[in-house]
């Protein structure tokens, strides 16, 4: 039953989509996309996605590098639910603000800690799963 409820879930959000842009949730403040395009399956149930955070008002992360929204991809563990962030870019509107990466090999030991964060984590080994399953 609850697969049945899951996936009636993922088929209204992807039915709702704009875009490859899946809405996955908001806050006051910020609103949280996965792209549907963007799930590399590979071994042992790790895929790799990207997110998009949206904010609003403009959030300052200092003063000279104000941002709209920012771009994140992840390495996800769909077994162990964990996850991490390997790679984020800041823009202000269509402007490059700044970039940060790091190793996407490097273990992955992060839960989630938002309700958007545990949603997008959710929705993305849905998707992953989805793409597996043999074609009828």
């Amino acid at each position: 039953m609850r697969y049945l409820i899951l996936s009636l879930v993922l088929v209204a959000r992807v039915e709702a989509q704009t875009g490859p842009w899946v809405l996955v949730g908001r806050t006051g403040d910020t609103t949280y996309y996965l792209d549907s395009t963007i799930v590399a399956t590979g071994r042992d149930d790790i895929i790799d996605v990207w997110t998009k955070s949206e904010f609003s008002p403009t959030i300052l992360q200092h003063k000279a590098n104000s941002y709209s929204h920012s771009v994140s991809r992840y390495r996800i563990d769909c077994k162990k639910g964990s996850w991490r962030n390997y790679q984020t870019v800041y823009y202000r509107g269509t402007t490059l603000v700044r970039r940060s990466s790091s190793s996407p090999a490097r273990p992955m030991s992060y839960s989630p800690r938002w309700p958007q964060e545990q949603e997008l984590l959710q929705l993305a080994c849905e998707m992953a799963a989805e793409r597996r399953k043999p074609s009828r």
